[in-house]
């Protein structure tokens, strides 16, 4: 027979149990219900398409409930056509306070540290932090405090990303990175920012749309 100690150690297991079971994890995001809508932002888009004729967009890894928002921010294939705020920018926000912000997330983009090869990362927007100040000049995003650093992608290969290893229309990923303003012409530092398709559905590499 149970006795009336062990029913109370059972019963506050379970409570934590299920406490845990409807808590959020660490860096979880919410839904955000189809795409593309009424949501604004554009892309970050680099104008030189490298080996991605779908072309690059600065991206947060990850997707849906699953973006992470502490990770380094990279290029990825532009997400046309789908869920893409992971890739959005408020361009207005750049014109009027310098910052890169991101509206579906209220975060900004910002360099770890003024120095060559620093990574680039969200946070809270500030506009007095001059990591985070930006000019959008001849192509190229300075930061402000060193207009000699410009936003880049990294001179590397071209990997799978994680989210399409198996998946039959594959993405493509390159680090982001904060380089020397090279001189003209620079492919890996030139950028536009660019509306997304209103026509959903996922491209292929050739643009054809998957289900078309």
């Amino acid at each position: 027979m149970m006795t009336m100690a062990r029913l109370i150690r059972m019963l506050g297991a379970m409570a934590v149990i299920t406490t845990l079971a409807g808590l959020a994890p660490i860096g979880a995001q919410p839904t955000f219900e189809g795409a593309p809508d009424s949501r604004r932002g554009v892309f970050i888009r680099l104008v030189d398409p490298l080996d991605d004729l779908r072309g690059f967009c600065v991206y947060i890894p990850g997707h849906l409930q699953g973006v992470d928002l502490t990770a380094a921010l990279v290029v990825h294939t532009c997400k046309d056509g789908f869920w893409n705020y992971d890739e959005r920018f408020d361009e207005a926000v750049l014109q009027n306070q310098g910052l890169l912000q991101m509206p579906a997330f209220d975060l900004c983009l910002g360099a770890g540290s003024a120095e060559p090869g620093s990574p680039l990362r969200l946070m809270r927007c500030d506009a007095s932090n001059p990591n985070q100040g930006w000019k959008h000049s001849a192509g190229r995003l300075r930061l402000k405090a060193h207009p000699e650093l410009c936003l880049a992608v990294a001179d590397v290969a071209s990997t799978v990303s994680r989210g399409t290893r198996n998946h039959p229309v594959r993405h493509l990923v390159r680090p982001l990175t904060l380089a020397p303003c090279a001189p003209a012409p620079a492919p890996l530092q030139v950028w536009s920012f660019t509306p997304p398709s209103n026509i959903p559905g996922v491209r292929y590499p050739d643009g054809a749309i998957q289900g078309q």
